[in-house]
């Protein structure tokens, strides 16, 4: 099994449905991998200095990631895509829980 990063592993979480496992690190990527297996499902960039948290969404739709530069990306884990870029930007060590991040151009909002 190869390693999934590259540098420090700075967070990680279980999905709420313990199926998946997601892990950020200072190698600005998050990787997501089969609880039962190990295997390496996807690996997620976007972040520019470094991923020190994650959190999934309480459906495990949505994986949010954040940074040490305050940046949050959210990702749609049925398509992978980045569902904004950045969510919102504030100087943080951690995703907040709730995320709540504006997802439309009418700004309404997306809370988990």
């Amino acid at each position: 099994m190869q390693p999934p990063h590259t540098l420090l592993v700075w967070s990680m979480a279980w999905n709420p449905k313990g199926k998946r496992l997601a892990t950020g690190s200072q190698d600005r990527t998050a990787n997501l991998r089969d609880a039962a297996t190990g295997k390496e499902l996807l690996t997620l960039v976007g972040q520019r200095s470094g991923v020190s948290s994650v959190a999934w969404s309480p459906d495990s739709k949505w994986l949010a990631t954040g940074s040490p530069d305050g940046t949050v990306q959210g990702y749609a884990m049925d398509t992978h895509n980045v569902m904004a870029s950045p969510l919102f930007t504030s100087p943080m060590l951690s995703v907040p829980t709730p995320v709540r991040a504006p997802v439309q151009a009418d700004n309404s909002m997306l809370s988990w």
